[in-house]
This record gives C-alpha cells, structure tokens and sequence, in this order.
C-alpha cells in the first residue's frame, strides 16, 4: 500500500494506514446494473456526501465519503464507463482529509 501510495513512507502516513478498518475492491465488467443503481440510490439519498465527480467522454469518476461515527469515515471511489464499473471503499478511523490522501494514492 506504500507503493501504491507514490512511495510515501513518512511516520504521517504509516500512522494513518494503522487506522484503515477495511479496504474492498470491487471490478466488474459485465453486469453490473444492480450494483451501479444501488451505489447511484445511495448517493442520491444523501447517505454519502459527493466530493467530486469527473466524467470525460464515456467514463465518470466520484469521489464520495459519508461519516460513520465521531472517528470513523467511509471513501468511496467509484469509476464508470461503458464496460467496466470499479469500486474502491476504504474505511478507518481518519479524518476526511486523510482518508482523500490514503484514497489518492490508490488511483
């Protein structure tokens, strides 16, 4: 996760992958309607907060992230297009602005 993270490998940044809870990656190509309109109903219920959101041609990237408890924060980062559908969540005990530097560094 070091890595992937552009090699950052300050105390900052290990302290901050010991809080992840949880990462689940989820990569489908075919079929995926039900779990785009699920992702889709929850962000439209405002049950996570957009951060934002790209589309370039037929591809759309968001970023949305909804507050579990007091400490705990939930990223979610979906990619879209026409053939493929990419689902990042990560879960800690970060703040928003950790949990975007963790979730930077996976894309």
């Amino acid at each position: 996760l070091l890595r992937m993270a552009g090699g950052q490998q300050s105390e900052e940044f290990r302290s901050m992958i010991d809080k992840l809870k949880g990462i689940t990656i989820i990569v489908a190509d075919d079929h995926f309607d039900i779990l785009k309109a699920e992702i889709n109903r929850v962000i439209k219920d405002g049950e996570y907060e957009v951060i934002t959101s790209v589309v370039d041609g037929s591809q759309t990237v968001k970023v949305c992230m909804r507050q579990i408890s007091r400490k705990e924060n939930e990223l979610l980062m979906i990619n879209m297009d026409k053939e493929e559908f990419v689902v990042v969540n990560i879960v800690g005990d970060m703040s928003p602005d950790q949990m975007l530097s963790v979730g930077r560094g996976m894309m």
